[in-house]
């Protein structure tokens, strides 16, 4: 099979001058990209990302209170609403994205500031998580708070931890979300609140080792951690029991050593996509999660080191970003690199996809932002 090498779906637009980017979202379709750039003060711009053309811009007031990246931002499901959660107060602003108006503060939840959220499934509901490692659940229509989660005592602030943006997960029928810090994952009850368990695996307290990514299996009974000693767990999503441990093959099919922190799960637990701990440049491996094998491995294609790993919606695919070539796009069954995109995202530092599936958007720190059609090399296939 011949690599396919298409950069005619990629439309990129850089930021203000000496501008670095502090965060970035895309809305559910693809159709709107927010993002917010630091340059001696904080600027918003809303995108159509069809042409790069900027909708509306406006200076936030965040320039005193925001504190260091990554923080909240969230298009609402249906991008009418734009949530940002910079402040080191915990408040969480409610923009109106293309009239440049905020809507209202949410200040009555949050002491911290808030890292990461997700919806449910009846869209008006969001749970949002800050740095302390507290969970709060809104009415997004009534702007009012439902609840804070209890906080389990022996929990860790998050500033310490890797993608602190990443961290919350919900089951696939939204009835449990998990928080995960840098050595432990807790699970709530979302209806009410309770707290269902916090797993604390072997080892994580030691040695550095810290848990790198979380996720519910596609049932919704089973969480899934990948820790930087190179283990994939399973827990019972219920009662914490530790169901089984793998630990990762290299490629020579011994046991691997260590991770670098941009490894991460498919949305399902089923596969790991992981990095290099010893700073081997450009290596990506992806692994079964269940008996540890390594399914391929793509070394000599990124020279520099992989700032970036993402999976697609379903995990039928994974994109890696460098800052040697800003992003190759692979197909998890068979390891085929299916788009090698060298636009000049420099240093790509946020990576996402819309959770519809049409867009892969890299950003950079030099606020340089790149929107891909994901939607349409799929279709090529």
């Amino acid at each position: 099979e011949s690599m396919q090498t298409d950069t005619n779906h990629a439309i990129v637009y850089e930021g203000p001058q000496h501008a670095s980017l502090a965060a970035l979202t895309v809305t559910h379709s693809g159709r709107w990209v927010a993002t917010c750039a630091d340059d001696f003060g904080f600027t918003i711009s809303i995108r159509d990302t069809s042409e790069g053309r900027v909708i509306r811009e406006w200076p936030s007031d965040m320039t005193d209170s925001l504190g260091s990246y990554p923080f909240l931002i969230s298009f609402s499901p249906d991008g009418s609403k734009l949530i940002l959660g910079g402040h080191q107060s915990g408040n969480i602003d409610i923009w109106d994205p293309f009239g440049g108006v905020r809507l209202t503060t949410l200040s009555n939840g949050h002491s911290k500031r808030a890292t990461c959220g997700c919806w449910l499934l009846d869209k008006a509901h969001l749970a949002t998580v800050d740095d302390g490692g507290q969970v709060c659940l809104w009415d997004m229509e009534a702007y009012r708070l439902l609840s804070i989660f209890p906080k389990p005592a022996s929990l860790e602030t998050l500033q310490t931890q890797v993608k602190p943006e990443e961290c919350l997960a919900i089951s696939s029928d939204y009835s449990h979300i998990l928080s995960r810090a840098r050595t432990s994952v807790s699970v709530w009850g979302v209806a009410s609140g309770v707290l269902r368990t916090t797993i604390v695996g072997q080892g994580w307290n030691s040695n550095g080792t810290q848990v790198l990514s979380a996720v519910f299996n596609s049932e919704g009974t089973t969480v899934v951690t990948l820790s930087s000693d190179a283990v994939v767990c399973r827990w019972n999503a219920d009662t914490g029991e530790l169901l089984d441990s793998t630990k990762l093959s290299d490629e020579a099919g011994g046991s691997c050593p260590g991770i670098g922190t941009e490894s991460t799960l498919s949305p399902d637990g089923s596969r790991a996509c992981w990095t290099t701990k010893d700073g081997v440049k450009g290596m990506a491996h992806l692994s079964e999660t269940k008996g540890g094998s390594l399914i391929w491995s793509q070394v000599h294609h990124h020279r520099l080191e992989i700032r970036g790993v993402v999976f697609y919606t379903d995990g039928a695919y994974v994109a890696t970003t460098s800052r040697s070539l800003p992003m190759l796009l692979w197909r998890v069954r068979d390891g085929k690199q299916m788009v090698k995109n060298t636009d000049p995202t420099k240093a790509p530092a946020i990576n996402t996809f819309s959770s519809g599936g049409e867009l892969l958007v890299m950003g950079g720190w030099d606020g340089t932002v790149t929107t891909f059609q994901i939607s349409k090399v799929v279709e090529e296939e």
